[in-house]
């Protein structure tokens, strides 16, 4: 169930040029979960930057997903 709370600002960074690069955004409906992000500057090709890896090692180590 979406909340109309959470209404604000945030950035996220996606991937241009094989370089992260940082992008304000609006976020809007929430459930805890999920946010929708609201930026006209974000395209529908983008790739998005969710998580560093650079630093994970070991058996705690997120999987690798290709």
């Amino acid at each position: 169930k979406a909340k109309k709370e959470g209404y604000g600002s945030g950035k996220i960074y996606i991937l241009r040029d094989n370089k992260p690069v940082m992008i304000r955004v609006s976020t809007s409906l929430t459930n805890g979960k999920f946010t929708e992000v609201v930026s006209s500057e974000i395209k529908e090709d983008d790739l998005i930057i969710t998580g560093d890896l650079s630093e994970a090692q070991g058996p705690n180590r997120p999987p690798r997903v290709f």
